[in-house]
């Protein structure tokens, strides 16, 4: 049977990620998992959870696309500042899953079954997130939401037209190297009038990270960094 064609993102249902329900459902099934008397059932468990992750994930993406779009739809500014806030939980939960995975009795059927690869994948998901940073988290992913939002609201006058930085973009790459030069201008000037702004934000943001970093051991956030590619 064919699968049916995905609609339109357009025309793609609002949907706000319920918090509450997921958070409550993926405990059950980190308990699930660590409590599974057999290799199946270790298994069913694990397809539960990566139905549950890529049903959450799509909802999360949505909102997110939806913000990139325009930052000043309050419902939409609303709900990634959700995200935002409690993100972290669900990253906090995924820590915990894949501690019970790597340290399942179950192991040697998992690499045979799904491949050693997604084992690194876990060890490396623990080097990059720590419920301990879970406030900081919530920090950086509001200040994340800030910049695009300041950048999103671009206002730039250019050839007596009105741009935001998408459609000035087009300029910077024109053919003609003038008209690069001047659409570059034109953005560079722009961006002078919000450095108050931007420089308060990479402010904040740098001394975040530093302290995600330090507090999961790390010498700077630039190791951390590389954990979370």
């Amino acid at each position: 049977m064919s699968k049916k064609p995905l609609a339109p993102f357009e025309e793609w249902p609002y949907r706000v990620p319920n918090f509450d329900a997921t958070l409550k459902k993926m405990k059950e099934l980190v308990e699930e998992f660590k409590a599974a008397k057999s290799e199946e059932e270790a298994y069913k468990v694990y397809k539960k959870w990566n139905k549950l992750s890529d049903a959450f994930a799509d909802k999360v993406t949505y909102i997110q696309v939806l913000f990139s779009l325009d930052t000043r739809v309050k419902k939409v500014k609303k709900a990634n500042d959700l995200l935002d806030r409690r993100l972290p939980e669900v990253s906090a939960l995924n820590v915990e899953f894949a501690k019970a995975f790597l340290s399942s009795p179950y192991r040697p059927f998992f690499e045979k079954k799904v491949g050693p690869f997604l084992f690194q994948m876990f060890e490396y998901s623990l080097k990059s997130f720590d419920p301990i940073i879970i406030e900081e988290a919530m920090k950086d992913n509001d200040l994340i939401s800030k910049y695009n939002a300041l950048i999103a609201s671009c206002s730039i006058e250019f050839e007596g037209k009105t741009y935001n930085l998408p459609q000035l973009s087009k300029f910077m790459q024109d053919n003609d190297r003038d008209v690069r030069r001047r659409a570059r201008l034109a953005y560079d000037n722009y961006l002078l009038t919000k450095k108050d702004e931007i420089e308060d934000i990479y402010d904040q943001m740098v001394k975040v990270r530093t302290k995600m970093a330090k507090t999961m051991g790390y010498k700077s956030y630039t190791e951390l960094a590389y954990n979370n590619m």
